[in-house]
């Protein structure tokens, strides 16, 4: 099905799984290209968002795509596209070309973008006047943040530049494995960005929840396959088992509490000079929580 309607995988450095091949079908079978990507972490996002582009490219449909990302991941898309989907076009703004008047911004068709250098008040200027995209991809979209308190709307920077740049594109794809993080707002505002003209239906979200599905596709580690059938990843039954700790142990957290406290209490008298004390404490509770050596041998240490 893949090679007779997307063009033919044996092009492609990937051996994509099932469910990486149905999310690509569906977006393409769905009418529009807005969709929110929430595949649980390790799942391929990269994998499907490069078939996504293959396909649209072998199609005829992609000529400027915007790929935005976090800033230390730009160099690893665009390996990605290069290697696996020969797709070396891609250039990193800032590292591999700077734009000094916002008119060149048309000069660069296929472009990936730290995230935190497009927000900035000059470059978000610049990049409002950089055209019409085919489509524009932001990774980590849970970066967008926009909260509300009331009937005030409170949004990031981040946000903000991706409301501007929603309005230069007809297709935006969001990526996430955590888009919801237990704030509705914050979802729904995520949402929004893919389909403003839907606002009414997505601030009354609790009322017709059926319509997340018309926008958010999720795969999750529990359900995916190989081509075989088999599933990928184990271990859906979990067991308690109850641990003895002894004495010595039980001694030794008590000792540790009491010196914890006494640290973070000598950071506070220090007021903002002590902020370094209390950041070692609270190095020493993760250490403490990983294993009782790491945390004996860090304050032999100390």
């Amino acid at each position: 099905m893949w090679n007779e309607n997307t063009g033919s995988l044996s092009n492609l450095e990937i051996d994509p799984l099932p469910h990486q091949i149905h999310l690509v079908h569906h977006i393409l079978a769905s009418g529009h290209l807005n969709w929110l990507i929430a595949d649980d972490v390790g799942l391929g996002k990269t994998i499907e968002t490069g078939m996504l582009l293959a396909a649209l490219k072998q199609r005829g449909h992609l000529k400027r795509v915007l790929l935005v990302t976090p800033a230390g991941l730009t160099k690893q898309w665009q390996e990605e596209l290069n290697y696996k989907f020969k797709m070396g076009e891609f250039q990193i703004y800032g590292e591999d070309f700077m734009i000094n008047e916002p008119r060149h911004w048309k000069m660069f068709d296929f472009v990936i973008a730290s995230i935190d250098r497009l927000k900035s008040p000059e470059n978000l200027e610049q990049i409002q006047q950089a055209g019409k995209w085919d489509i524009v991809i932001f990774d980590e979209a849970h970066r967008l943040s926009r909260r509300q308190y009331g009937m005030k709307l409170d949004a990031s920077q981040r946000f903000q530049l991706a409301a501007h740049l929603r309005r230069n594109t007809d297709a935006l794809i969001l990526l996430s494995a955590t888009p919801h993080q237990g704030m509705q707002d914050k979802f729904q505002a995520l949402l929004e960005l893919l389909h403003p003209e839907r606002k009414e239906e997505i601030t009354t979200l609790a009322l017709n929840p059926e319509i997340i599905g018309e926008m958010v596709f999720r795969n999750n580690k529990a359900d995916v396959t190989d081509a075989e059938g088999n599933f990928l990843f184990k271990g859906k039954t979990t067991t308690s088992l109850p641990v003895h700790v002894s004495e010595a142990a039980k001694e030794f957290d008590k000792k540790l509490q009491d010196y914890l406290k006494k640290g973070y209490a000598a950071g506070a008298a220090l007021g903002f000079k002590g902020n370094a004390i209390g950041f070692v404490m609270t190095v020493y509770r993760k250490l403490a929580a990983s294993s009782v050596a790491a945390i004996h041998q860090a304050l032999i240490n100390r």
